[in-house]
């Protein structure tokens, strides 16, 4: 073999080696959102209040929207209702410190109505830090870990893009995703999020409605259901890998007293019964009926669950043990039970799924895409 073939072998070599190195997100097509932007920002709100008390090492500069400086200050900050107009606070550290949390980026200080928004202006994947462990245990298995991180993005990316005429984006709690700040992050989610960054579901190219839970119970929920809207790409069925888990199984007490006070507070007449009388295909409770000797009142089993409390009541698939002077929800899951079930999840990295695997076991009709970084 001469120099020359030698040197071609090494180069070929060489091309194959590295090509196989390259990570997932290069390997996708480009996701490039129709929304123009120098750098994707998330608009979070931390709070609805009156007054504002924060901290920073540092110096503080307040602008007003468009750009000029209306005051500086350092280290501290003390802010009441009312606000004369909007105002953004931008950090020398880049950190701040409000209501216990650490944050990066920005804060947005908006009048509305009595109060102001308080809205963390946060780089989109540094966004993504704080909340996939604060979705899922950092301690579950990476892939786990992964399956979340791309779920966490694309809800995101599909809220910024779909609501730049209101005032944020997205809320730092579970009515949108867990926002725990800075304290709340951890390595291993850490690079859950930076190896799978940039990497989004699309259905019909556009960033699909990438909803999640703690548990299934055993099934998937249809969209349809829960919130009225077909979702072609949200797989429902069997979630075989739910068991064996802490969310799985559960059981809840109450007195129909106790609702009544509820639903029926001006009654004079006691609820004798209660019964489901609507269910979906996957068993999760719909409606039910309470009776008394006079009448009968209806109510949905969404209602019931946040009469009684999300935490205590952690599903609607249940049915129900008349005990004498009490009625018993034994029930199974953790959620809504629509999409990808993060307990389902956890058991299959346990046993040696990737994050494809996961994602494709709970969607369906998508595709993997790279979201651009910069747009002009």
């Amino acid at each position: 073999m001469n120099q020359k073939t030698s040197f071609f072998l090494l180069f070929l070599i060489s091309i194959l080696f590295f090509s196989s190195c390259r990570t997932n997100a290069e390997l996708l097509e480009t996701y490039r959102p129709k929304k123009k932007y120098d750098k994707l920002i998330a608009r979070v709100l931390l709070a609805k209040s009156q007054y504002l008390h924060l901290s920073s090492s540092g110096k503080i500069t307040a602008r007003d929207e468009a750009g000029k400086v209306l005051w500086k200050t350092k280290d501290y900050l003390n802010l009441n209702f009312p606000l004369e107009k909007t105002t953004i606070l931008e950090f020398a550290s880049e950190r701040f410190q409000y209501s216990g949390k650490e944050y990066r980026g920005k804060l947005l200080l908006k009048p509305d109505e009595a109060k102001f928004l308080i809205i963390n202006l946060v780089d989109f994947e540094n966004y993504l830090l704080s909340v996939v462990p604060a979705e899922m245990p950092a301690s579950w298995p990476i892939e786990a870990l992964k399956a979340q991180a791309i779920c966490a993005r694309t809800y995101a990316l599909r809220a910024i893009l779909t609501s730049s005429h209101l005032s944020y984006d997205l809320e730092g709690n579970t009515y949108s995703q867990a926002y725990g700040g800075i304290q709340a992050e951890h390595e291993s989610s850490t690079k859950a999020v930076l190896d799978t960054k940039g990497i989004i579901l699309l259905y019909k190219n556009e960033p699909l409605d990438a909803l999640y839970h703690s548990n299934a119970g055993g099934i998937t929920e249809d969209a349809e259901s829960v919130w009225s809207n077909k979702l072609e790409y949200v797989k429902t069925g069997f979630s075989k890998f739910d068991y064996p888990s802490k969310a799985f199984y559960w059981k809840y007490s109450f007195s129909l007293n106790e609702l009544q006070k509820k639903f029926d507070k001006e009654s004079e007449e006691s609820w004798q019964s209660l019964q489901i009388t609507k269910a979906s295909a996957s068993g999760r409770v719909l409606e039910l009926e309470a009776k008394s000797e006079g009448k009968s009142f209806l109510f949905s089993g969404k209602e019931l669950r946040l009469s009684l409390g999300t935490r205590h009541f952690r599903s609607l698939k249940f049915y129900l043990v008349n005990n004498g002077r009490e009625y018993t929800a034994h029930g199974f899951g953790f959620g809504h039970g629509v999409g990808l079930s993060q307990w389902g999840s956890y058991n299959m990295a346990k046993v040696g799924f990737d994050y494809k695997e996961i994602l494709r076991y709970y969607y369906q009709n998508f595709r993997f895409a790279s979201l651009e970084e910069k747009k002009n």
